[in-house]
């Protein structure tokens, strides 16, 4: 008899399990935004949405594939601060209370490109294999990406607004001292990338 399998219903509901609250769901986007060398980071929240963004390298097509990988290894032989290509994942559904959340990016020379992460759909189906959609942004997207973050390259997240998501940035920016634990908080855990600045609107 052999054995081995994935299951991926367990997969999804696992990142349950992992001790991604709010505060720490944050802290590894911003980690991942150091990580590409932004020097600025932005929390907006809007009437609808909040936009996480960043000015750092952004992602091409193939990066955006291997950000949603399953367990995938990068980052081996770098010192980063996100942990080993699992963080976006369990991040992302947690701030967006496991609703739908949209990456938009762009690199040098690069084209604008995009994921759509249904994680509703997803945890509906128990399926995560192929649930990602990866293509390039219409015209209407390139120019809400411009009016971000101009001509330059970088990453905009983009969550569906819950009261949730505006608690958890909020607190980080107006009453950090609320969270418990100081390694989530971002004043605490990031105070030394002196050359970044992280801003919320």
């Amino acid at each position: 008899i052999l054995a081995g399998k994935i299951d991926e219903r367990g997969y999804v509901h696992g990142m349950d399990k992992k001790g991604f609250n709010g505060p720490r769901s944050l802290s590894e986007i911003v980690g991942n935004s150091l990580d590409a060398k932004a020097h600025e980071i932005k929390c907006i929240i809007s009437d609808d949405f909040t936009f996480i963004t960043d000015n750092g390298n952004g992602m091409d097509l193939e990066d955006h594939k291997y950000l949603w990988e399953s367990h995938r290894e990068n980052h081996k032989d770098e010192i980063t601060t996100g942990i080993s290509g699992f963080g976006a994942k369990p991040s992302t559904k947690v701030l967006s209370q496991d609703k739908e959340v949209t990456f938009y990016s762009k690199k040098v020379c690069g084209e604008y490109c995009k994921s759509h992460v249904p994680w509703s759909d997803i945890i509906a189906k128990g399926k995560y294999t192929n649930m990602v959609n990866i293509s390039l942004m219409n015209d209407e997207e390139i120019k809400e990406f411009k009016g971000f973050l101009g001509e330059g390259t970088g990453t905009i997240i983009k969550f569906p607004n819950s009261d949730y998501i505006k608690k958890v940035v909020t607190t980080q920016f107006n009453n950090p001292r609320e969270i418990k634990e100081i390694n989530q908080r971002l004043d605490c855990i990031y105070s030394k990338f002196i050359k970044s600045s992280i801003y919320f609107t």
